[in-house]
Order: C-alpha cells, then sequence, then structure tokens
C-alpha cells in the first residue's frame, strides 16, 4: 500500500511542477519552482537500527529571499527484520506477540517546511549553498503487529546544495524528527521513533 500512494503522490508532485513550467510566463528566465528525489537514512534513537528509504520533494522560492517553501514526502523504515520470539524486540519491548512474527516499522511522511538558504558563496562564485530548515508533517505508520495511528511530527534541520549546472544541483542535509504513537489500548509504554534523518539527492530547477 506504501508504494501505491509513494507513487500516486509522487506523480501529483510531478504534475504540479509541469504545470509550472506550462504556465510561466513567456520570457521569465528563473523560474522558482523545482523538484527533487532523494534517498534517506533513518537513525533511530529507541532501537538503534539504522535503514533506508526514498522521498520527492516539490520547493517554491518565495519572494522573500533567500525563504523558500518546501512540500515533501518521504518513506522512512525505522525497523525491519526481527523475528519475534515471545516478546517484542525493539520498539516495544515487554509486548507479547506470537512467535515466528517479524517486526517492522515503516511511515510515510507528508511533510512542510521553511527554508533559509545562505547565498553569500554563490555571490562569491562558489556553487555552495548552506541551509537551515524547519517544519511539520503527518506520519502515516505502519507496524506489523498491530495497527497504529497517524501522528504529528516536527523536525529541524541543516543541509548544503552543490549547483551543478543552472538547472541541476546535488544536496545533503541532516534533520531530527520528533515522532512519537502513543499507546492504542495495547499492554506497552509509547512507542518512541525520535529518529537521526540523513538524506541525499539530485534537485531540478525548472
Amino acid at each position: 500500500m506504501f508504494k501505491k500512494v509513494f507513487a500516486v503522490i509522487a506523480v501529483l508532485m510531478f504534475m504540479v511542477g509541469i504545470a509550472g513550467i506550462v504556465n510561466a510566463d513567456e520570457g521569465v528566465v528563473d523560474n522558482p519552482i523545482s523538484i527533487s528525489v532523494r534517498g534517506n537514512s533513518v537513525s533511530n534513537t529507541d532501537c538503534g537500527e539504522t535503514d533506508f528509504g526514498m522521498g520527492v520533494a516539490l520547493e517554491y522560492e518565495l519572494p522573500i529571499d533567500p525563504l523558500s517553501v518546501e512540500i515533501a514526502v518521504d518513506k522512512y523504515n525505522y525497523y525491519d527484520g526481527e523475528v519475534v520470539s515471545g516478546t517484542v524486540p525493539k520498539l516495544a519491548p515487554g509486548l507479547s506477540a506470537a512467535v515466528g512474527q517479524t517486526e517492522t516499522m515503516e511511515a510515510i511522511n507528508l511533510s512542510a517546511s521553511l527554508k533559509y538558504s545562505f547565498k553569500q558563496l554563490v555571490e562569491k562564485g562558489v556553487n555552495l549553498t548552506p541551509y537551515v530548515l524547519g517544519g511539520a508533517g503527518i506520519m502515516f505508520n505502519d507496524y506489523s503487529l498491530f495497527d497504529v495511528d497517524a501522528t504529528m511530527e516536527g523536525h529541524l534541520g541543516v543541509g548544503a546544495s552543490y549547483a551543478i549546472t543552472e538547472s541541476v544541483s546535488v544536496f545533503g542535509e541532516s534533520r531530527y524528527v520528533w515522532n512519537q504513537i502513543n499507546d492504542s489500548g495495547h499492554d506497552m509504554d509509547d512507542i518512541d521513533l525520535d529518529s537521526l534523518v540523513c538524506m541525499v539527492g539530485m534537485k531540478y530547477k525548472f
């Protein structure tokens, strides 16, 4: 299901980007819209696991330079692959589960971020742009052992992009994500999904 949701949203975001090109005024060179594809590594602070996911983002540069707004969808794999042997080994310790079940935790994060870019290096002829960002999102969580609710998340991050051409750049980013699943009637503590997320990707500016 997550793959279908991810694919649909990615296509919709791509169509929004295409619409921005089609509707752009003729003769305008510097279009403020860009789209990026990125991979992520999630290090969950509670269970100590590191797993990988993917995401896409649409960014719009605001008239108030150097601010921009980013809308993104990312798939986070918090934990994947340990077979339960009586009790849950990682995310929900102490919870009883059937022997032989596999404990996994995944999430689709729909997020919005406000980004501030430091363009002083570009003005000096260096194609490197550091930035900071902050925002919030909705996590659609999928836990293999029982159903869990969607949650709100908050995040802060830092990163830098390097322009290869006027339209294409690569970037790296680290953000800390706060996310917690509350007890949903099970005999367990809340699931703490606070994580450090590292991303690398490529951006295309229309």
